[in-house]
């Protein structure tokens, strides 16, 4: 840059508060480390009588990708053992008020065996229960599943045929309790979408019952030793299919894509999955996401500044109340400042004359806010600040020779902000 002072003559240079290498002619340098994204270089020049002169100037540079390019990794997800139970709440009423005889009519008859003469039909005509629990608890690759069914009565009728002779008649099977126990895992679908399914699924009855009525020995033999596991399996496939469901329905936001009219500009928006993971500790998902915005007013610009990173870290503690976590890769924000950038949300004009609202009317005629690259954004340590930072905004004050038509500039800024996230 260069420096001069035509009164007591410069003294100082600091650029960034280290000193700059003055030449006679004023002309002056200096070395300044440049980090990802803006840069603030201020330098700050003192004559010899004190006094003091300010500039600050800002630098962009990084790597920088077409805006329309998905941000990997852009966040991860975590859900812990809060989280769950409370998941796990919700599954349990859902059941609870399911007519699970009415669920599975589509499966009867349950058991068809035997030959001619001697056979049996068996077919459920009811799933009578005082209450469900499901408990949901994180465990390594999955969610630990536990169900409970309680006061259970599974009202069936059997038609039979012995020594050629048909008949009819109900059965029913009775217990205090149904537990089940299995354990879900997740995974990311051929759709980009959260799928669960409950693996190593078992179960037992406590105080179980056989209520056979008048059936004939032959035929109770046909279907007495099968009973129990039957029923097992008819409300392991239940329960299966809807915790899996509810799981993936609560976690049905980590994969979207939709388009939405903000400021009157097409907004795409996208998160998908692409990997998750548990432990003992909780579940992460992590994310992709892309944000673009479309329409003729739209420019072309240098994209968004990516600084890749393996994944957003959060801390490894969980603190009460802490189900649910969300951290965001920088180049999320990144994305979507350099695409309101283009679009021309930092580029405003504002009339100052006798009906405006800007109420500098008779000091200005308008007022120009331009911005000649995006902001960014630049993450910290975690439970740091994270750094906003909008170089060389410029503020232009105009006041308008009503002689001459001749525009005066009155004022140009360059600001830095930080924001702290916790």
């Amino acid at each position: 840059g260069t420096v001069f002072d035509a009164g007591s003559g410069v003294d100082t240079v600091l650029v960034n508060g280290e000193p700059a290498l003055v030449l006679d002619d004023g002309r002056f340098t200096a070395w300044v480390d440049l980090k990802e994204g803006v840069t603030l270089v201020q330098v700050v020049a003192t004559d010899e009588d004190g006094n003091e002169a300010t500039d600050t100037r800002a630098v962009l540079q990084g790597t920088f990708v077409p805006a329309e390019t998905p941000v990997e990794n852009a966040a991860a997800a975590r859900v812990n053992d809060q989280t769950l139970a409370a998941i796990g709440d919700i599954a349990a009423e859902v059941i609870t008020g399911t007519d699970l005889g009415a669920a599975i009519q589509p499966f009867n008859p349950m058991l068809d065996k035997g030959f001619s003469c001697l056979n049996v039909q068996l077919s459920v005509d009811d799933v009578q229960k005082s209450m469900v629990v499901i408990d949901l608890v994180p465990t390594w690759g999955g969610i630990s599943v536990s169900a409970d069914v309680y006061d259970l009565a599974v009202p069936m009728t059997a038609d039979f045929e012995a020594v050629c002779i048909d008949g009819s008649a109900g059965v029913e099977l009775t217990a205090s309790r149904f537990h089940m126990e299995g354990t879900m895992l997740l995974s990311v679908d051929a759709n980009d979408r959260l799928a669960a399914d409950i693996q190593m699924a078992q179960a037992f009855f406590e105080d179980f019952n056989l209520d056979v009525g008048v059936i004939p020995g032959s035929v109770i033999e046909l279907f007495y030793a099968d009973i129990d596991d039957l029923v097992a399996g008819m409300l392991i496939g239940q329960i299966s299919e809807k915790v899996p469901a509810m799981i993936e329905q609560q976690f049905g936001g980590f994969g979207i894509e939709k388009s939405v009219t903000l400021y009157g500009m097409d907004v795409d928006f996208a998160v998908k999955p692409v990997s998750v993971d548990f432990t003992p500790q909780g579940g992460t998902v992590v994310l992709d996401s892309r944000i673009e915005v479309k329409g003729e007013a739209v420019v072309s610009g240098p994209g968004y500044l990516s600084t890749p990173a393996s994944l957003p870290l959060m801390p490894s503690s969980e603190a009460p109340g802490d189900g649910f976590r969300l951290a965001l890769a920088d180049d999320v924000l990144n994305q979507a400042l350099s695409a309101f950038w283009a679009a021309g949300v930092f580029e405003q004009s504002f009339a100052a004359g006798a009906d405006s609202d800007v109420g500098l009317a008779a000091l200005v005629d308008r007022v120009d806010l331009t911005m000649p690259f995006p902001p960014t954004v630049a993450a910290q340590a975690i439970g740091a600040a994270a750094s906003v930072t909008a170089g060389d905004l410029r503020l232009d004050v105009i006041r308008i020779d009503p002689a001459t038509g001749e525009e005066q500039v009155v004022t140009a800024l360059a600001l830095s902000a930080e924001i702290d996230p916790r």
